[in-house]
């Protein structure tokens, strides 16, 4: 039985931009986009998918199909502290209204992270 709860999520929009002094790129937040969405524990049969994949999902995301514009981070307080996962995969939700993202707390530094409300 997978744990469902409603949670305030921030979408993000990141950008990879080149330090033009150093040269090295870093992800910023360009924008973001605040939601409740349903956060749950991932299935058995989509994470063994995704282990013969090479990934391992975090957590599923369900929220409205018109609310996703194709971001490719999502962030969200766990135990007090913000989390930052990435969005690897989509599919279809409990009807053609929803959408699942399969997210991954990811490993990438990205600037702006600590000024999520």
């Amino acid at each position: 039985m997978s744990v469902c709860t409603t949670r305030m999520i921030l979408l993000l929009r990141v950008e990879d931009v080149q330090n033009p002094t150093n040269g090295y790129r870093t992800k910023t937040i360009t924008g973001q986009r605040k939601l409740l969405a349903d956060v749950t524990n991932v299935g058995s049969n989509i994470q063994m998918n995704a282990v013969s994949l090479g990934t391992v999902y975090s957590n599923q995301i369900e929220l409205r199909e018109k609310m996703y514009k194709g971001e490719a981070y999502v962030a969200f307080k766990v135990d007090g502290s913000m989390n930052v996962y990435e969005i690897k995969s989509t599919v279809k939700g409990k009807t053609s209204e929803y959408r699942k993202l399969n997210v991954q707390i990811t490993k990438e530094s990205i600037e702006g992270v600590d000024s999520l409300v």
